[in-house]
């Protein structure tokens, strides 16, 4: 009969049973992160009902913040660009006014751009082709031509780049900037606030799930620890230093047995986990939207970003007349002598 001798089976055992409390340790990890994150007392009863409390003070905190950016945001637009908001009305935002109108100079402005340097090259090809095109007017187009193209191009792009960010920013600088409109979504912060109840009542089943696995993890362990007593004091009793190989292999697999238990959790003890983790994840983002005019939901994050936008687009069709207007200036002064020019040559002509 093949024999071991009794340091090396302790040492087998003492292995295995470390293995136990290893794979322990994995799950008790992740429930000592969540006692120390939210300050959960060793007695799971109460565990749901100090989360969910926790929680809903970080929720609170969530939707003062909005709060904060609905009721900044629109203090902003009117101080700054509505003299205080005295012109403002229900139906009428002197800010909004002021964005929709500037917005729309920008883009005609482009519009008028382009429209003065087709009719240019247009009137200065049909002189050309008559022969009647002046060196002077050859040479300003050679030099000049490239140039406002690329510029025409430049604002093309930047005059898409203001309706996209307008088009993405509207609901919400909508909600900003009337007063009706913003107080009407901070009392929607409080009707579609995250409730502890209601966290309680959804954390509860995970939290039992964890209880019951730590008191799972902690009776396999202390089986652990009485296989290895049993073990070692049966085996230090026999008359010679040796141990059967065979018994030695039939009580490791008792340890192996235990080790199963312990993984067989590891999937509940996950889904519990990621169901906490959304409860946090719902806890700072809810809601997630508000109604804004016309009943449109309007993502939370637009409303910090709103006076930022305002002024990004403003700033953007700011550049883009003092880019234009110049030119616009210089092509229709040009374009009216090219005009007179044909108009010349063909009283001559006819």
């Amino acid at each position: 009969m093949s024999t071991i001798s009794l340091e090396e089976a302790l040492s087998h055992l003492q292995r295995r049973e470390d293995a136990v409390r290893e794979d322990v340790v994995v799950f008790d990890k992740d429930i000592a992160k969540l006692q120390d994150a939210y300050s959960l007392a060793a007695e799971t009863q109460q565990w749901a009902h100090v989360f969910a409390t926790r929680l809903a003070r970080v929720n609170k905190d969530y939707r003062q913040k909005v709060k904060y950016d609905l009721q900044s945001a629109g203090h902003n637009l009117k101080h700054l660009y509505a003299e205080g908001g005295d012109g403002d009305g229900p139906h009428r935002s002197i800010s909004m006014q002021l964005l929709v109108s500037m917005i729309m100079k920008a883009l005609d402005s482009n519009r008028r751009m382009n429209a003065l340097l087709d009719e240019c090259t247009t009137i200065q090809d049909r002189l050309a082709s008559d022969g009647r095109l002046a060196l002077a007017d050859r040479v300003f187009m050679r030099k000049s031509l490239p140039d406002l193209v690329l510029c025409s191009e430049q604002l093309a792009l930047q005059g898409e780049q203001v309706k996209d960010m307008f088009k993405m920013m509207k609901p919400a600088l909508y909600v900003v900037a009337y007063e009706r409109d913003s107080k009407h979504c901070q009392q929607m912060l409080s009707a579609r606030k995250l409730t502890r109840d209601k966290i309680e009542q959804e954390a509860r089943p995970p939290f039992g799930v964890l209880s019951a696995l730590s008191k799972e993890c902690s009776t396999i362990v202390e089986q652990s620890v009485k296989f290895a007593i049993e073990d070692g004091v049966a085996w230090c009793s026999l008359p010679t230093e040796q141990v059967p190989l065979e018994e030695l292999e039939r009580e490791l697999v008792k340890y192996d047995a235990l080790r199963d238990r312990i993984r067989s959790q590891k999937v509940s003890h996950n889904v519990a986990l990621v169901l906490l983790r959304e409860l946090e994840a719902s806890a700072l983002a809810t809601p997630p939207t508000l109604a804004g005019t016309n009943g449109q939901e309007v993502p939370i994050g637009l409303f910090s970003k709103a006076f930022e936008g305002y002024e990004r687009i403003r700033a953007s069709c700011i550049e883009m007349l003092q880019l234009s207007e110049p030119i616009v200036e210089t092509l229709e002064h040009y374009v009216g002598l090219l005009r007179g020019n044909e108009l010349l040559g063909r009283a001559f002509s006819a």
